[in-house]
């Protein structure tokens, strides 16, 4: 039998040529078992391939995609049986799967062959199979990768082949900690020193490394709080993304992840935080001992400043649309209003904004209309108004942004005098505020 393997070569690093001919021994063996099993399918199937290619059209014009999906399946099984044999693949199947805008990738069931048969000890094999475009599930294998040790080599194959964000995958499916802030620290260091328009797309706010640093970041904040501000410091992550576990984190343990920041962002983001003016205070008297250079330091004294200034000084509001109160037959997720609460640029007050979604249906363009507002100092939720007894109205702040995060719940409380003396006079009511934790 003609077998058709991959075109990229098995790698040649620390490899001998004896290694590498059992490499291609154990793949031979791995395409004889998915050629054995699709021949099977195919066979107890008993349908042509021009009776696929007819049923195909039909499910297209009937728009029946689970059809669709199967027949799918079922030719690119036969594409397989080509494949493996070493023969032409059939053009109509080809043309076929690409109306569907579909690659000619394996079939489902070679790929399941795939996964349960390659050796999760051999490197060769396992590279020569996580580099294969048309194994589209290969990143099922890293999951389950045992061995650190193989993780390790097979990281820096991919590094080398710039193969990043399959790197990534391979990081982010490691279980032990340790080894994964290693190759996570190997990542950022390599993603510094080597940048792209790759590296930038896997770097940005929702791409894989992002995800990756926030997740090392969790686990590190309920784990290992050494490893966490010892990283913080090192600038391998910042905080962007912690957000919703950082507003969970007692004064004190703020004020100490405060002093291992390297950005003003990140120092902003945790200042937002802190529940009291005390703690600020303490703070800003222990700047001089932060990581932050001396120039950053200046800029968040200020900001602490201003903050502890706004305790003191009643908010400004800006009533950017009516309130509207819950109409008690719409879905659970609908959200009538949005508020957001913050500090503009310059100023010692804060700011509360609020409208209702239809004038404002984002946070960022209530933020937009009160004016410079520093993003890391700005947080929002949703207001819900629900009626009480005696024509009062309860006047609930709960939920968070997702742009801007959780607002700090201690902080909005401290204004609710005068929240509830705004919203008497815009809704004409006797008024309850209720201000909840912030969270999804």
């Amino acid at each position: 039998m003609t077998r058709h393997f991959i075109s990229d070569p098995l790698p040649q690093e620390n490899a001998t040529k004896t290694k590498n001919m059992d490499a291609h021994d154990a793949i031979a063996l791995l395409y004889d078992c998915a050629l054995k099993n699709v021949v099977e399918m195919v066979s107890a199937d008993g349908r042509s391939e021009e009776d696929v290619l007819l049923q195909l059209d039909a499910a297209k014009q009937a728009k029946d995609y689970k059809a669709q999906a199967d027949l799918v399946e079922a030719l690119r099984q036969r594409l397989d049986i080509a494949d493996i044999q070493g023969k032409e693949q059939p053009q109509k199947i080809l043309g076929a799967l690409s109306s569907l805008y579909l690659s000619g990738q394996y079939s489902k069931a070679r790929q399941s062959i795939m996964l349960d048969k390659i050796p999760r000890d051999d490197l060769d094999v396992l590279i020569f199979a996580l580099l294969d475009k048309k194994f589209s599930d290969s990143n099922h294998l890293l999951y389950s990768l045992e061995d650190n040790e193989i993780r390790k080599k097979i990281y820096q194959i991919l590094i080398d082949k710039n193969e990043i964000d399959r790197a990534v995958t391979l990081i982010s499916t490691t279980k032990y900690i340790p080894e994964k802030i290693y190759l996570f620290e190997k990542i950022t260091a390599w993603l510094k020193q080597n940048p792209s328009e790759e590296a930038e797309k896997i770097m940005s706010a929702y791409g894989s490394y992002a995800m990756l640093r926030r997740d090392i970041g969790i686990e590190l904040l309920k784990r290992d709080r050494e490893a966490f501000t010892r990283l913080v410091a090192d600038g391998i992550f910042g905080l962007d993304g912690l957000e919703d576990y950082l507003i969970k984190e007692p004064d004190e343990s703020l004020t100490d992840i405060l002093l291992h920041v390297v950005t003003v962002d990140d120092a902003l983001r945790v200042i937002k935080f802190i529940r009291s003016k005390a703690t600020l205070l303490v703070a800003s008297s222990e700047l001089s001992q932060a990581v932050l250079p001396q120039e950053s330091r200046s800029v968040v004294t200020k900001t602490i400043q201003r903050l502890i200034d706004a305790f003191e000084a009643p908010p400004q509001f800006y009533s950017l649309g009516y309130l509207s109160k819950k109409d008690r037959d719409a879905k659970s997720y609908e959200i009538s209003n949005k508020f957001i609460i913050a500090l503009r640029d310059g100023e010692r007050r804060a700011t509360i904004a609020w409208s209702n979604t239809q004038n404002f249906f984002e946070h960022k363009q209530l933020a937009q209309r009160i004016g410079n507002v520093t993003e890391s100092l700005c947080a929002g939720g949703e207001v819900e108004i629900n009626p009480l007894e005696n024509e009062r109205l309860q006047v609930v702040f709960k939920g968070r942004s997702g742009t801007y995060g959780p607002f700090n719940c201690a902080f909005l409380e401290h204004f609710k005098k005068a929240i509830e003396e705004q919203l008497r006079h815009e809704l004409g009511a006797e008024i309850e505020v209720v201000i909840h934790e912030s969270k999804f």
